[in-house]
């Protein structure tokens, strides 16, 4: 798939972000004559590890989120006591 393609399935993706996920191994890429083209497979497998990322970043906001609100419901607010002092004592 040429890069222009890729570029519309990445969303859009600016091409030097391709070039970059190209130099980084992310995207594999072969030249054919003079153009350039990126494997339907590796798009694939970047957007599966990105769609990974989000679940798991998702996973762990909603984990927290849980951890937060078990905390706030379980635990009751502590009412401190104070004295006031005055000039007088």
């Amino acid at each position: 798939m040429r890069i222009r393609d890729a570029r519309v399935l990445l969303g859009n993706a600016s091409a030097d972000k391709i070039y970059e996920w190209i130099a980084a191994g992310r995207l594999e890429s072969f030249m054919l004559g003079r153009a350039r083209y990126v494997t339907v497979t590796s798009i694939d497998a970047l957007i599966a590890a990105e769609l990974a990322i989000a679940s798991t970043t998702m996973d762990d906001a909603r984990a927290a989120r849980a951890r937060a609100a078990k905390r706030t419901k379980s635990t009751p607010a502590a009412i401190t006591k104070t004295k006031v002092v005055t000039a007088s004592e």
